[in-house]
C-alpha cells in the first residue's frame, strides 16, 4: 500500500509541477500585455505620428482657410486621436465660433487632416442702424466691410423680423444662378395675398410670389422667362402666368 502511494505522488509531482508553471507563466502574461500596451501607447503618444501634421481646407466660399481652422480651434500639432473622438462635435464647435458655418466634416488620411466645411450663403445686404450687415441663409446677420459687395437688397420687412429671416431661409434655397439674378426683395403683402414679396431681378423682370413657396417657384423662373418675348412679370402666387409691362392679359405657362 506504501509502494502505490508513494508511486501515485511521485507521478503526481511533475503534474503539480507543470500546472504551477503554467499557472505563473499566466498570471507573467497577464501583467505583462497590459503594461506593454501602456509602454507603446505612451511610446505612440510621445511621438510625431500622433500628432496633426498637415491641414487643408475644402468647400470655402467667401470665408478663407484661416477662418474655418480657427472656427474648429484645430491647430496643426494637435493630438489626432482628440479630433478623431470629437468628430461628431466639430459642427457644433464650428458654427459656435463662427455663425456663417453650417457645418463641418473632418477627413483623416494619415497624419493629414482635411476640414470640408459647408457654410450659410450670403442671401443679402440689410442696412441697421449700426450700419450695413450681411444677412446670411440661416437668418443671422454678420459684419459687412466699409465697401459690401452687391447683394440682394430687403426693402417692406420693417419690424417684420421673423419674415425677413424665414425669406432668407428660402432664397439660401435657391440655386446659385437664379439667386444671383435677384436685385431687390420687397415684402408687400395684399388682402389675397398677406405672403406676397415681390423680387425686381437684374435681367429686368419682376416676380410675384408667396414667401412660403419661394424657393419651389423660382426654380421655373429660368424656363418661363426663355418663353418671353418682352420684359414683363413672372407671377408665381399660385400657377404661373407671366405678361409683358403694361399687359392687361395674363399668359399662363407651363412648367
Amino acid at each position: 500500500m506504501l509502494k502505490k502511494r508513494g508511486a501515485d505522488l511521485h507521478q503526481s509531482t511533475p503534474r503539480f509541477t507543470k500546472t504551477l508553471r503554467q499557472g505563473n507563466r499566466e498570471r507573467l502574461l497577464s501583467l505583462l500585455i497590459p503594461f506593454s500596451l501602456i509602454f507603446l501607447g505612451a511610446i505612440y503618444v510621445l511621438s510625431p505620428f500622433s500628432k496633426v501634421a498637415q491641414i487643408t481646407v475644402a468647400g470655402q466660399q467667401n470665408l478663407t482657410a484661416s477662418q474655418v481652422t480657427q472656427a474648429t480651434t484645430i491647430k496643426q500639432g494637435d493630438f489626432i486621436w482628440r479630433w478623431y473622438y470629437q468628430r461628431d462635435q466639430i459642427s457644433s464647435i464650428a458654427r459656435r465660433h463662427n455663425r456663417q458655418i453650417d457645418r463641418v466634416k473632418l477627413e483623416l488620411t494619415g497624419r493629414s487632416l482635411k476640414i470640408v466645411v459647408k457654410e450659410y450663403p450670403i442671401v443679402g445686404l440689410v442696412q441697421q442702424p449700426h450700419g450695413n450687415r450681411y444677412l446670411l441663409a440661416s437668418g443671422k446677420y454678420i459684419p459687412a466691410p466699409a465697401n459690401p459687395k452687391t447683394f440682394i437688397r430687403y426693402q417692406g420687412y420693417g419690424k417684420h423680423t421673423k419674415l425677413l429671416t424665414k425669406t432668407a431661409q428660402q432664397v439660401g434655397q435657391v440655386s446659385n444662378p437664379i439667386r444671383d439674378g435677384i436685385s431687390e426683395i420687397v415684402y408687400s403683402p395684399v388682402a389675397e395675398n398677406p405672403e406676397r414679396v415681390i423680387i425686381y431681378m437684374n435681367d429686368g423682370n419682376t416676380v410675384y410670389v408667396r414667401l412660403s413657396t419661394l424657393a419651389t417657384k423660382l426654380r421655373y423662373y429660368p424656363s418661363i422667362t426663355s418663353k418671353m418675348r418682352q420684359k414683363g412679370v413672372v407671377d408665381l402666387q399660385y400657377a404661373a402666368y407671366s405678361y409683358a409691362y403694361g399687359s392687361q392679359q395674363p399668359k399662363a405657362n407651363k412648367k
